[in-house]
Order: C-alpha cells, then structure tokens, then sequence
C-alpha cells in the first residue's frame, strides 16, 4: 500500500494529497480526520471479509464521510482488486501508480462504498465528491447503492442530517448542471429519502 503521507487541517497526515487539502474545506463544516477503523467489518459479495476505514467524522452528527475528487471505479470484489493491481504491477515492472489504485483499487470501488453504506446508512455515512459526477455515473453509483453529495451541496446534506435527528421526515435533493463538450447545459441529480422506519 501507499506510506507516502501528507499534512492537512490541525497537522494530521493523510494517505492523499486531495484529502489533505480537503481537510482544509470540511473543517469549515466541522468535519475532523477520522483516524480509526469502523468498528465492524464487512463482506464483499463473494464473501471476503475487509475493514473499512472512513475518511472524516463530524463528531455532532456521527456522519463519516468518505472523499473523492475522482470518479469511482466498478470493481467488484476484494479478490478482484487485487488480481488486477497485481496485473498492473506486472505489466509495469513496478509499483502500482496512483491511476491504478483509481482505477482498480477496492478502496476506491463503488460496490465497496455501497457496501458501507448499506451497513451504516447514508445518514451515518457519506460519499462527498470534490465536484459532480457525470451524470451516467451519478446513475451507475445510484444503481449500486452509493448516496452521494458534493462538496457544494453539503451544507444542504448537513442541514437535511441535523432536521432528520429531531424526528422529521424529509429528504434530500441533490442537483446540478452539467456542461458538455458543445457547451449545452443538462440538469442533473437525485433525490434520497425520506427514510421511512
């Protein structure tokens, strides 16, 4: 694995660049660096046991969230993960490079995120994008199971976090723009709750 850290928000090292510098950003929202495991593991679908390890906590509303500044990725299994950054290694004739773990790390799986979040609910634990997603994997991490939102609609999250904890039942709605290359804007985004109990 990676043992390269970097130094983000209150001097705490992170295992990426992107996180440290977005410990900056979620501080402002009282998200701290959450430095240990979930206290549970989990199984992919094939049945092999891993741990997870949440990225921040916002200690006040118990929500873990994870960060990603990069699309995920659909591998499918643990097993999977490892056959094929073990492939790219091969190929290479050396260690992974960071596009590998992108592309072929669980930690970086949207199956390994559903997962999670199946275990936790969205309401204890959620995937915060740096920026929207395109929208065809919006849908390909809806289909998974992953509830999303991003840096710019998390305040909206947090609000939707701390109404839900007094008892009412509302949801959350996540929306943007997305331009494509001709430069036509499409609306975008989903809708997640109420929970029902």
């Amino acid at each position: 694995m990676k043992t390269k850290q970097y130094i983000g928000y209150g001097g705490v090292s992170h295992d990426s660049q992107t996180e440290a510098k977005a410990s900056y950003k979620l501080a402002d929202f009282g998200f701290l660096h959450s430095g240990k495991k979930f206290d549970k593991r989990f199984l992919d679908s094939e049945g092999t046991s891993f741990g997870a390890y949440p990225d921040f906590y916002h200690a006040r509303y118990g929500l873990h969230l994870e960060w990603k500044d990069a699309e995920l990725n659909g591998v499918k299994t643990v097993a999977t993960s490892e056959s094929q950054l073990a492939g790219q290694r091969q190929r290479r004739g050396g260690p992974n490079i960071p596009k590998d773990w992108l592309d072929y790390g669980w930690n970086h799986s949207k199956n390994k995120q559903a997962i999670v979040q199946a275990a936790y609910t969205p309401d204890r634990f959620i995937v915060c994008f740096a920026k929207a997603p395109p929208f065809s994997e919006a849908l390909a991490y809806l289909k998974a199971g992953v509830v999303f939102c991003t840096l710019a609609s998390l305040p909206s999250y947090l609000g939707y976090i701390a109404l839900k904890q007094r008892g009412l039942c509302i949801g959350f709605s996540e929306s943007y723009t997305l331009t494509d290359e001709a430069g036509t804007a499409h609306a975008a985004g989903y809708t997640y709750g109420p929970l029902m109990h």
